[in-house]
Formats: structure tokens, C-alpha cells, sequence
């Protein structure tokens, strides 16, 4: 017999929180975790750390970087460190990565 696999599709609820940075905020997540937050910013990087309120509720850390057209996602849980997952997005113009490009001064635009 071979092995079956079953799918449970998980539709998750978008969150809208506002928020002061560097203030500690409560939240309750799209999975519906009840967390105590904090978001942070240095420099083009936001840091958004979460923790459970309740034991046997995981934390989380997103951290957002802006680079120009590109913004980077990397997200960890506080039950497994070593993972880290990362989302990565582009700006597309025409179903075209923008591409950016250094200018001296006597370049012939």
C-alpha cells in the first residue's frame, strides 16, 4: 500500500496593528497568537519581535529590510531558531525587474 498524504488548507486572516516604534504593543497574529510586540528600526532594516503571552505559544522575529527596489523578509520562530524562512520582493515595471544603475557625473544619460 502506497503512503497518502493529506492537505488541510490553512486560509490565515489579514492583520492590520498600528503601532509606536520602540513601544511595546499587544497583537494577536494571523494564526490567532496572542503575543506582546515591539518593532524596531536602524537604518533600512524594521525588526519585529513577538513574544507569547501564554505558555506553549511560540514567538516569532520578522525582520524587513528596504533595499531601493528590493525588500527582503526573513522570518524565525522561537521553537525552531535554525529555521529561517525568506521572502524576497521586487518592483516590476512591465512584468520587468527595474534595474538600477549607478550614474557618474559624465556618464552620456
Amino acid at each position: 500500500r502506497t503512503s497518502t498524504l493529506f492537505y488541510r488548507l490553512i486560509k490565515l486572516r489579514s492583520v492590520d496593528f498600528k503601532f509606536k516604534l520602540d513601544e511595546e504593543f499587544d497583537e494577536i497574529t494571523p494564526d490567532k497568537r496572542d503575543v506582546r510586540s515591539v518593532v524596531t528600526v536602524e537604518g533600512n532594516r524594521f525588526t519585529h519581535v513577538s513574544k507569547a503571552k501564554k505558555e506553549g505559544v511560540t514567538g516569532h522575529t520578522v525582520i524587513t529590510e528596504f533595499n531601493g527596489d528590493e525588500v527582503v523578509r526573513y522570518m524565525t520562530i522561537d521553537k525552531v531558531p535554525d529555521c529561517t524562512g525568506l521572502m524576497k520582493f521586487t518592483r516590476m515595471i512591465d512584468d520587468k525587474p527595474v534595474q538600477v544603475r549607478e550614474i557618474e557625473e559624465d556618464d552620456d544619460l
